[in-house]
């Protein structure tokens, strides 16, 4: 009896999808929800896939591809099909250039990336002093300049020091390339467009483009060879199914923190997995993905795994794209980490984590004594301890701890580094699970390519080739292959095409979408602009924006937007570019017996209402005497604010050094401050001023010598510069010296020590010299930027307490008594000169600022000691002075925002 069609349908949906099985914590971890494919098929569609070549912009589309592919024979039950040609269009070009040189030009070869990366850096320009550090950016310029078509010779007055720099480094690898017989990449597509032309190359198959768009457009080189495989009848379109309806007017939801917002949205996912029976397709997308990804897995891990996470072989209910440095992944780490043990050296800690790892087999006991541990330096090396341990380091291993001068080439040392591997058994096979595989496998290709790219390094030491293996492990990123999940976290601009049966577009802030132009330094952006470079221009940015924004009506019927409204204490705003949409509370889309979680940071914390007593938290413990010492900085932050002084000067919570390749303000203070240490050296009253026959000279070396001295990593146009700068100010304060009375025993940048109220301070004089006629002690305070007529007054807050504390030490250490307070501008040389002097006419530049010295002493000094007795205290109040929260750095423990809403 033939069976009903019917019925037929529904046992075929009942074998497909299983009804999830919950925990009895109401956690998915059991939950076996099929994931439904993100690309419409067909059978149309489906043969077309199994006759060409289909190319795609990205491994994530070719993936998505090739899901709905195989579920789409799944469901028809076949279990042996034709595996389709699927591919990215980079990788496809790359192939079939590789097949074509192979007939026509056999001693010519295409250059794996890390091969591309050893032999740019061959012919690095001598200019750059870190090459590596600036590689991406010139490897991205040579890409642009073979698929755009940037060379242009009527554009030389485009011409900037690093367009300059990277067209010799282009015209030093052509010549390279044309000795070494060499193809990058970047070259590829061109080359196939010229083989097609002369006949030398036709694909097997016809080539079936697809999930290109607006958002992910070709560039001119490819669609050219695009172009040329249409006019030979070799390029298919792919059937496009009917498209999806529209989805009803989406939601946008509001969250404080961006952790909300994550919380929100793992549990808004676990809830769809519990309810629905059918395959899910859950898209849950962020603008700039990288940066968010490890606190999205974690949040995701608590929320959807509360009972224990996941094992590494254990499929996951969540796909996660984009990868990780391999330097982050433990297989990877426990690996370099070796290796630094025995050559470079590692912290004890590190070494000990090296004794418990299950992937390594030193044969060295797990822990380490005391007293072996007060032996070892705080670095050490495997020589070392087998030193401090009497021999306790394995045999095997003393041939690679020995110390070696030597320089060999980089295959050389791979191969040692790889023999050490193996002598620690490195990765075990019996402790390896489906990640930790992939991850040391990743790792020994990334060796083996190095290994080819040797040809193009010269030899080296082995910190050398350590390093080298460091830093390509680093900027190499590797994803984890695993099963397809029903919940896909992605990038926004991944959305275009796919299709969902839910979708959340998270983190759209002002800030983050549209995102910032991009262009890149090393071609002139005119060219980029002409060319119409993706990212260029902000018209580009904000229309390629407007697409993808668009485009998400289409991409699933439920779309949910939101945004979180501060990022720690920076505060946000919606995206301009968001569609209409309909003001929803988070509880609307979370079940109830979730909600308590939403409000927390862990799914474990309590969350039944706790009555809690309000106390007044404005002071910490009396300063001991080992905490007692300071600055002139202590003064200026206690009369700002007695929780910043309380942060930084009690509790050591400094401001973090950002990491510049050029030098930073403070850096460029210091050299003015020496320039004019130097210089007055030389000059120790006005009489040596004035008779002195080369003040120029004087001036140009001096500023030669601190560029020198302050300044030894700056680029060379910098320094060049900044002599430049610092000659024109120190003439310039020649010149304002001369027009002073006369003067004797100039001092500059005095070291000079004392105490108030028990509280030692360290200080340095900028200068102070004696003025004959009154016969007061002239002390200067050198400024940067224009220094407040207001310093110094009784009612405003001690922003420059440094004078003050200057007459103070000279008062105590030195009894000079009379004194005169100048400020004394160096930010400019045409404003170079005193300011605000306290009490000499000749150098007041307001008449309404002439206050006493005696005065001013006497009120500042009371201040001065009020403040710090505050401060011994322990007072640590939040009560910031106007304007004194920009630029501070302890927003994320300061309590202002409380005290405001009250």
């Amino acid at each position: 009896m033939p069976l009903n069609p019917s019925s037929k349908k529904k046992r075929r949906r009942k074998s497909l999808n299983r009804k999830p099985v919950s925990s009895s914590s109401g956690a998915p971890d059991e939950v076996r929800v099929r994931a439904k494919p993100l690309v419409g098929m067909n059978a149309r569609f489906a043969r077309k896939l199994e006759q060409c070549s289909s190319v795609t912009p990205n491994r994530r589309y070719s993936r998505a591809l090739e899901e709905s592919y195989d579920y789409w024979r799944l469901g028809r039950l076949e279990r042996a099909w034709a595996r389709p040609s699927i591919t990215t269009l980079s990788g496809f070009l790359a192939s079939e250039a590789e097949k074509t040189l192979a007939r026509v030009a056999p001693e010519t070869r295409i250059l794996s990336p890390a091969m591309q990366r050893a032999a740019f850096l061959s012919v690095a320009p001598d200019q750059i002093k870190s090459p590596r550090n600036w590689y991406s950016a010139v490897a991205q310029a040579w890409s642009l300049t073979h698929h755009y078509h940037l060379r242009d010779s009527e554009d030389a007055h485009l011409q900037t020091s690093n367009t300059a720099i990277f067209e010799q480094w282009s015209i030093a690898y052509r010549a390279l390339a044309r000795q070494e017989h060499l193809l990058t990449e970047a070259e590829v597509a061109g080359f196939l467009a010229k083989a097609l032309a002369d006949g030398d190359w036709v694909p097997e198959k016809s080539v079936l483009p697809w999930g290109f768009s607006k958002a992910n457009p070709l560039s001119p080189a490819e669609a050219a060879v695009i172009e040329s495989l249409q006019k030979d009848h070799l390029v298919s379109t792919a059937p496009q199914p009917a498209r999806a309806a529209p989805s009803r007017t989406p939601r946008s939801l509001t969250f404080e923190q961006p952790e909300d917002e994550l919380r929100a949205i793992a549990l808004w996912a676990r809830a769809r997995l519990e309810q629905s029976k059918e395959p899910l397709a859950v898209g849950i997308a962020f603008p700039n993905l990288t940066a968010r990804r490890q606190r999205i897995e974690r949040s995701f891990l608590n929320l959807l795994y509360p009972d224990h996470p996941p094992s590494p072989d254990e499929p996951r209910v969540f796909d996660l794209a984009g990868g990780t440095p391999l330097l982050r992944l433990s297989a990877c780490e426990c690996a370099i980490g070796l290796l630094r043990f025995l050559y470079l050296g590692i912290s004890i800690e590190d070494f000990e984590r090296l004794l418990e790892s299950p992937l390594l087999k030193l044969g060295i006991g797990p822990g380490l004594a005391e007293d072996l541990r007060r032996k070892l330096p705080s670095s050490v090396r495997a020589i070392d301890f087998d030193i401090a341990s009497n021999g306790a380091l394995p045999q095997h291993f003393r041939r690679f701890a020995q110390p070696t001068r030597r320089r060999r080439s980089l295959s050389t040392w791979l191969a040692e580094f790889r023999k050490a591997l193996t002598a620690a058994a490195w990765p075990r096979a019996d402790e390896l699970d489906s990640a930790t595989f992939q991850h040391a496998s990743e790792l020994s290709q990334l060796a083996g390519q190095l290994i080819q790219a040797s040809r193009f390094t010269a030899h080296m030491r082995v910190e050398q080739a350590l390093e080298e293996l460091i830093q390509a492990a680093g900027e190499r990123h590797h994803e984890v292959r695993r099963a397809s999940a029903p919940i896909r976290v992605l990038d926004l601009e991944e959305v275009v095409g796919l299709r969902f049966t839910h979708l959340w577009v998270a983190g759209m802030r002002n800030a983050d979408w549209p995102p910032a132009t991009n262009a890149n330094p090393y071609v002139p952006r005119q060219l980029q602009r002409r060319a119409n470079v993706p990212g260029v221009t902000p018209e580009g940015r904000l229309s390629r924006a407007k697409f993808i924004t668009d485009a998400l009506s289409f991409a699933a019927r439920e779309v949910i937007i939101s945004h979180a409204r501060f990022d720690k204490d920076e505060q946000h705003g919606p995206s301009a570019l968001l569609p209409e949409s309909i003001e929803t509370q988070p509880t609307h889309f979370i079940p109830r017996r979730f909600r308590s979680l939403l409000g927390v940071s862990h799914p474990y914390a309590p969350t039944t209402a706790v009555r809690l007593k309000s106390i007044t938290d404005n002071a910490g413990p009396p300063c001991d005497v080992s905490e007692r010492g300071g600055t002139a900085n202590l003064i200026r932050n206690h009369s700002n604010c007695s929780f910043r002084s309380f942060a930084v000067h009690r509790l050591g919570i400094d401001k973090p050094h950002q990491p510049t390749d050029l030098p930073d303000m403070r850096a460029l203070g210091v050299a003015t401050h020496r320039a004019l240490e130097l210089a007055y050296r030389e000059l120790p009253d006005q009489a040596s001023l004035k008779n002195h026959q080369h003040l120029d000279e004087l001036a140009r070396r001096t500023a030669r010598q601190a560029v020198e001295s302050e300044l030894p990593d700056a680029p060379d146009s910098m320094c060049r510069s900044q002599q430049d700068i610092l000659t024109k100010l120190v003439s310039a304060w020649f010149q304002c010296d001369l027009e002073r009375p006369d003067y004797v025993d100039v001092h500059t940048e005095q070291a000079l020590e004392m105490e108030i109220e028990a509280l030692p301070f360290r200080l340095k004089i900028d200068r102070f010299d004696r003025d004959l006629e009154t016969g007061k002690w002239v002390i200067t305070d050198y400024k940067s930027s224009p220094p407040s007529p207001s310093a110094l007054r009784d009612q405003a807050p001690l922003h420059e307490p440094q004078l003050l504390l200057y007459a103070e030490a000279m008062r105590q250490g030195m009894r000079r008594r009379v004194v005169s307070l100048a400020f004394g501008a160096i930010g400019d040389a045409q404003e170079v000169g005193y300011r605000h002097c306290s009490a000499d006419k000749r150098f007041r530049r307001q008449e309404s600022d002439r206050l006493l010295d005696a005065e001013v002493l006497k009120r500042g000094r009371y201040r001065v000691r009020s403040l710090i007795r505050s401060f011994l205290k322990g007072q640590a109040k939040v009560s910031p002075r106007r304007n004194a929260c920009e630029g501070c750095h302890l927003h994320s423990l300061c309590r202002i925002e409380s005290v405001r809403r009250l």
